[in-house]
């Protein structure tokens, strides 16, 4: 979502949802960066050494950079989260459309109630652009 296009100091948000534990993948999702006023304000701090030891095999999801608490994620239960962290988190809003916006702002959800399965029953985390697009909220829900 974007405060305005072809424009370097707007707000503009990203958010990631769908699959995780995909290739070469995270486990991050529902993670986000915020950029405002020409600025990364929250960043992702991205890959890992793909030379390190067992990153492709047993020990991906030991690195700080893979799991959760290396991004900006909320973590419940980091023992179970480390074998159970699978599901699908599909972008939904209200009406279960996705993204819903105005020129005022913007909104969506993801829905991380599968990813979260083993810990809750309803983890769901919200993103919006308001006050014409120039401010971010993050919201989680979590049961």
């Amino acid at each position: 979502m974007k405060e305005k296009w072809f424009d370097t100091n707007a707000t503009w948000l990203a958010a990631n949802g769908m699959i995780p534990k995909s290739n070469h993948g995270h486990l991050d999702t529902g993670s986000f960066v915020v950029d405002m006023l020409g600025e990364r304000l929250i960043i992702d701090i991205g890959a890992n050494n793909y030379d390190a030891s067992g990153y492709f095999s047993t020990q991906r999801y030991h690195y700080y950079r893979t799991r959760p608490e290396g991004h900006n994620m909320f973590l419940i239960n980091p023992v179970a989260q480390l074998d159970d962290y699978g599901g699908f988190a599909p972008w939904v809003d209200a009406s279960g459309s996705g993204i819903t916006a105005t020129a005022e702002g913007a909104y969506y959800t993801i829905d991380l109630s599968d990813v979260y399965a083993e810990d809750t029953t309803s983890a769901i985390r919200g993103y919006m652009l308001m006050d014409d697009r120039r401010n971010v909220v993050i919201r989680d829900e979590i049961t």
